[in-house]
């Protein structure tokens, strides 16, 4: 292939990047959207409220408990990320009861010749073991290969958090090894086994 069509194969990849306030995802249980201001109150009750939960699994918490500055920073950091096309991030809420249940994260967007990103997510702890992180998950990977247009997605979890690795199977990621000392979490630095689906994988 020419150069020029390379260049231009990978350039036509990166999408026109949408207003982070228009994109809304659904599922059949779920609304999947950007944070927004008015999201405050529910996203720092949710934190609170699921923090013995989420702590073994997530980077270091401040000892302190979870403030308004910390949902402001949370917002700030991710209007910034989406609005660069360097990651998206989408709250779930309950269609009958628009509870905010969790939050799915796109991070680390790399575009050119890699076309890939890295995958987070959290469930509130009165909602884990249901099954909406598998739908919301499945209904963030679909927009990323579709409106995103990477080619690739990696998660990384710990061995041992089982909840999650399952949500990375059953929509059809591939275990592809373990990353030495990935991440640190709660104050040590953890290995991590890391997951990968593809836009062409076959997937449930």
């Amino acid at each position: 292939m020419p150069l020029s069509s390379f260049v231009s194969n990978i350039i036509s990849r990166k999408p026109h990047v949408p207003e982070f306030e228009t994109v809304v995802l659904e599922t059949p249980r779920m609304i999947l959207r950007p944070p927004r201001e008015s999201d405050q109150k529910a996203w720092i009750n949710a934190r609170r409220e699921s923090r013995a939960f989420l702590e073994p699994w997530e980077p270091a918490w401040p000892a302190r408990e979870v403030l308004p500055k910390d949902f402001h920073s949370f917002l700030s950091a991710r209007e910034k990320k989406w609005r660069r096309d360097q990651g998206y991030s989408f709250l779930l809420f309950l269609n009958d009861s628009k509870q905010l249940v969790g939050c799915v994260n796109v991070n680390n967007v790399v575009r050119g010749a890699g076309q890939y990103a890295t995958l987070g997510y959290w469930i509130a702890k009165d909602y884990a073991a249901e099954g909406y992180m598998t739908e919301a998950v499945g209904a963030v990977c679909d927009y990323s290969f579709k409106g995103l247009k990477l080619h690739k997605i990696a998660a990384a979890c710990l061995p041992e958090n089982v909840p999650s690795r399952r949500v990375l199977q059953k929509l059809g990621f591939t275990r592809e090894g373990m990353v030495r000392k990935h991440l640190k979490i709660a104050g040590d630095w953890r290995d991590h086994i890391l997951y990968g689906l593809l836009e062409d994988d076959p997937r449930p």
